[in-house]
C-alpha cells in the first residue's frame, strides 16, 4: 500500500511533518519559553499552555467540519500558513493579552491541521489500501514529529535563542507551504481537491 501510494503519503508527510516537528518543539518548551523570553511567572505560563490545548477543542470540531466542506489542499495550506504566522507572532509580541491571543491562534491552527490532513489523506486513498497506507502515513509522521523537542533542546543548548529557533522553524513551514502551493497550482499533488 505504501509503495502504491507513496506520492500521497509523502505529500501528507511534508504537510504534517514540518508543522508537527515545530509543534512538538514549541509546546514542550512553551512554559520555559514564556518564562525566559517573555518574563512570565510560572503560573501564567502554565495557564497559557492550557489555553493552547483548550483552543484545540473547537479546532477539532469546527476544523473537521470545514475539512468536509472545503477543497482539501488549499484548506491545509491555509492552516499551515496560519500556524507559521502565529508562531512568528509569538516571537514578536509582548504582554499577557497579546501572548494570550497568539496562544489561542497557535492552538487553534495546529489542532485544525490534524482533522484536515486526515480528511485529505483518507479521501484520496482507495478502499482496498486505505488502512495500510494510512497506518504507514501516521507511523512515519510520528517518527518525524517526535524529533522536534530534541532539535529545539539541542539548538537552545547550543546557544541559539528560542525566538531565533521558533522563527526559523516557522520559516521552514512557510517554505513548505510555498512548495506545496506551487505543486498544487501546477496539478502535481495527488488527491489535490
Amino acid at each position: 500500500a505504501l509503495r502504491s501510494h507513496w506520492r500521497l503519503v509523502a505529500t501528507g508527510l511534508l504537510m504534517v511533518g514540518v508543522a508537527g516537528f515545530t509543534w512538538q518543539g514549541l509546546f514542550n518548551f512553551y512554559i520555559t519559553y514564556l518564562k525566559a523570553a517573555k518574563g512570565m511567572p510560572a503560573a501564567t505560563a502554565n495557564l497559557l499552555l492550557t489555553v493552547v490545548f483548550a483552543a484545540g477543542l473547537p479546532a477539532f470540531w469546527f476544523g473537521g467540519r470545514l475539512a468536509d466542506r472545503l477543497p482539501h489542499v488549499p484548506y491545509v495550506l491555509a492552516i499551515l500558513t496560519g500556524f507559521a504566522g502565529s508562531v512568528v507572532a509569538l516571537t514578536r509580541v509582548d504582554g499577557l493579552l497579546a501572548v494570550l491571543v497568539v496562544s489561542v491562534a497557535i492552538g487553534y491552527s495546529i489542532h485544525s491541521l490534524f482533522p484536515a490532513l486526515d480528511t485529505y489523506v483518507l479521501s484520496a486513498l482507495p478502499d482496498e489500501s486505505r488502512d495500510a497506507a494510512y497506518a504507514s502515513f501516521t507511523g512515519l509522521s510520528l517518527l518525524i514529529e517526535a524529533n522536534g523537542t530534541a532539535a529545539v533542546g539541542a539548538l537552545t543548548e547550543a546557544g541559539y535563542g528560542f525566538d531565533a529557533v521558533f522563527g526559523a522553524l516557522a520559516a521552514l513551514v512557510g517554505c513548505v507551504v510555498l512548495v506545496l502551493a506551487a505543486l498544487h497550482v501546477t496539478g502535481r499533488l495527488p488527491g489535490g481537491g
